[in-house]
């Protein structure tokens, strides 16, 4: 199988250096948000197909710029977990944020073991496992009150996937849940605001993100087909740009 990425030896630094996950460098490598876009009937960034998208970012490298999003996630993120960045936010959103207790395992590297390639993600926040359970996996998102409902919709894979992940290291996951962050400012943002345009609101809530083996299941049917898919397609794509 050949895909765009590799599970390197610096992304496997990059992620601890976790000792179980040692053997899978050098294996092609995918992740939660590639199988989401290949199946996906309207890319993030272009709007086109998603396997469009796709093949523009990882075949021919078209780089998509972040327009504010990612950047304002990974900040309000960071300043949960570890209080990093406080000068990103106003004082009252740092009242908001700081009324948010974190789980206190941040960014948990994930490898999933397909056999011929694995798929790789990082948990925003954990419990530390006691005797190989972990009590809850969490994911922070920043949402509009209109955009919060595609959380739970059957294409989302991401907790699925992650909760997997550790039920194939051999550790028992309890619950999985979202907390979700009020974002504003998402209008003046798409219009070229930037991260500026955004903040922080007054809501926070948390959403029990129920999974069960067949959801599982599903998650890691749907990463086996999209890796399959695109492994072919690269094949041919590399054979035409030699």
């Amino acid at each position: 199988m050949k895909l765009p990425k590799t599970y390197s030896e610096s992304t496997w630094e990059r992620g601890g250096k976790i000792k179980a996950h040692k053997k899978h460098v050098g294996k092609p490598m995918i992740s939660w948000s590639q199988v989401e876009t290949w199946f996906s009937k309207r890319g993030f960034n272009t709007g086109k197909l998603g396997q469009h998208e796709y093949f523009l970012k990882y075949f021919f490298g078209e780089s998509f710029p972040d327009k504010g999003w990612g950047e304002f996630g990974n900040q309000t993120e960071d300043y949960i977990c570890e209080k990093k960045g406080s000068d990103n936010f106003s004082e009252a959103e740092k009242a908001v944020l700081d009324g948010i207790k974190p789980l206190g395992v941040f960014q948990r590297e994930i490898v999933i073991d397909f056999g011929e390639f694995v798929l790789l993600g990082y948990i925003d926040d954990m419990s530390k496992p006691v005797k190989k359970v972990v009590d809850t996996v969490r994911d922070y998102k920043t949402k509009s009150e209109s955009s919060k409902k595609d959380l739970h919709k059957p294409d989302k894979l991401q907790l699925p996937l992650y909760v997997g992940g550790l039920q194939q290291e051999g550790i028992t996951v309890k619950r999985a849940e979202y907390v979700v962050i009020e974002r504003l400012g998402g209008k003046e943002c798409m219009m070229g605001g930037g991260r500026e345009a955004l903040s922080i609101g007054e809501r926070v809530w948390v959403e029990e993100f129920h999974f069960t083996d067949d959801m599982i299941e599903e998650a890691f049917s749907k990463v086996r087909t999209a890796a399959k898919e695109i492994s072919e397609h690269y094949e041919v794509f590399l054979e035409v740009n030699v």
